[in-house]
């Protein structure tokens, strides 16, 4: 007996891409990533409207005539394309850190529009930079820390308050943001 193959999520996503990307036929990379199929088996496309329990669906109906996809001759390879479906759903399971990390500016097969869409990133957070702060801004984060160390039970308004008695004349809304 067999004991059941788990894969994490990061190897889904990398063998979905490289499905993505089309260059490979889907018998080439289930060979690649040791999932051959037995015999009288297929490989259905992941993403193909089955439910995502493995990272390929095999076909157990016997050859390919038979299967819902409809008639195909035995033996074909088709490639890997439109496999979106499972690995949107895969990719939703990783944080959104790990989903950046997976981008490639230099993909030749997918481009950048396309893998932030798969990803479920917008294009706009993929090359956004934080800011950082402000020296003035990080000089009050201390000043409120400090008060809040003395005073752990002051909410924004009489932290305001506090620093207004220093001399300090700062509004409600920037001293809860600097509290966050």
């Amino acid at each position: 007996m067999t004991t059941r193959r788990r894969f994490t999520g990061a190897f889904k996503a990398k063998v979905a891409l490289e499905a993505l990307r089309g260059d490979k036929t889907i018998q080439e990379i289930a060979t690649r990533h040791k999932g051959a199929p037995q015999p009288g088996q297929h490989l259905e496309a992941p993403g193909d409207g089955r439910s995502g329990r493995g990272v390929f669906q095999w076909c157990r109906q016997g050859p390919c005539g038979s299967c819902r996809r409809g008639p195909r001759p035995p033996r074909q390879d088709r490639s890997a394309d439109g496999g979106a479906g499972f690995f949107v759903q895969r990719a939703q399971a990783m944080s959104r850190n790990e989903r950046k990390a997976m981008i490639r500016r230099d993909c030749p097969g997918l481009s950048l529009s396309r893998q932030c869409a798969l990803l479920s990133i917008s294009r706009s957070s993929f090359y956004y930079a934080a800011k950082v702060e402000s020296a003035g801004n990080l000089a009050m984060m201390r000043r409120i820390d400090e008060l809040f160390l003395k005073y752990p039970f002051y909410g924004s308004r009489q932290m305001v308050r506090q620093l207004r008695r220093e001399g300090v004349y700062i509004g409600r809304h920037r001293v809860r943001r600097l509290m966050d």
